[in-house]
């Protein structure tokens, strides 16, 4: 159960990254600093898959970093939106005014309806910002 919930918000990880990182990236070794071979073990599952679905593509650089392009187009973002909790998909709904469905279980479904990939980022840039300063101001 712990390794499909990790794997569930690893994925999410990577799709909110791609999200928000422009269509061609280099991977920046500095920010894990000390940790890079556990960072790279635990994310290059889900690049590979995501590679895989044609969704990014993969390249070496010659100073060895590795040089990522991906796919902008608007199915992909979608996609990439999917792979994302449920409260942020929940509340990237509620932004952007869509309207909500309730289940017979008697849950109200949001569905997270983008026009663009821009404003998806957009839209998730600042729902992360929020909890982010949430976060920050309750522990001060």
């Amino acid at each position: 159960m712990l390794n499909s919930t990790n794997s569930v918000n690893l994925r999410a990880a990577v799709s909110a990254a791609l999200l928000l990182l422009p269509s061609e990236f280099t991977e920046v070794k500095k920010i894990v600093t000390g940790q890079f071979d556990l960072f790279h073990s635990m994310y290059k599952p889900f690049l590979e898959e995501y590679e895989a679905k044609k969704l990014l593509r993969l390249s070496s650089t010659a100073n060895d970093q590795i040089h990522f392009s991906q796919d902008c187009d608007l199915s992909v973002a979608c996609s990439l939106v999917s792979a994302l909790p449920p409260s942020i998909r929940s509340q990237m709904s509620m932004m952007q005014g869509e309207k909500t469905k309730l289940r017979e279980s008697g849950r109200v479904i949001h569905n997270t309806k983008i026009s663009a990939r821009e404003e998806a980022a957009n839209c998730l840039q600042r729902i992360l910002r929020r909890r982010v300063m949430k976060i920050y101001y309750s522990i001060q």
